[in-house]
């Protein structure tokens, strides 16, 4: 969550998000070209696996995923922030719906 009790005075929370930090290992397919690439996150649902939720950040392209920074596969990034002019409007996205099954 990005925070709680809103101080519109201040423009910020009163109790401010925790920090979190996590670690992982990704394999990469061995045909990936050796490019700069943009490295996002998404929920998927699991009835229909596609992006289903949105998360509480401004970085957000269309489909439900959030970009948070570059990675170089066979190169080196230079620059690994983000263009923050590129992002989509999640309030614009209606490309994100849920798969009902039926048993």
């Amino acid at each position: 969550m990005p925070g709680d009790e809103w101080n519109r005075d201040r423009n910020e929370y009163f109790w401010r998000p925790k920090a979190n930090e996590v670690q992982g290992t990704f394999a990469l397919s061995e045909t990936l070209a050796q490019a700069e690439y943009v490295l996002a996150l998404a929920i998927l649902d699991p009835a229909g696996m596609v992006p289903s939720a949105r998360f509480a950040m401004c970085n957000y392209y269309n489909g439900g995923l959030h970009p948070i920074g570059l990675m170089g596969v066979g190169r080196p990034v230079h620059r690994p922030e983000l263009d923050h002019a590129e992002f989509d409007g999640p309030a614009d996205d209606t490309s994100l719906y849920y798969v009902v099954t039926m048993k």
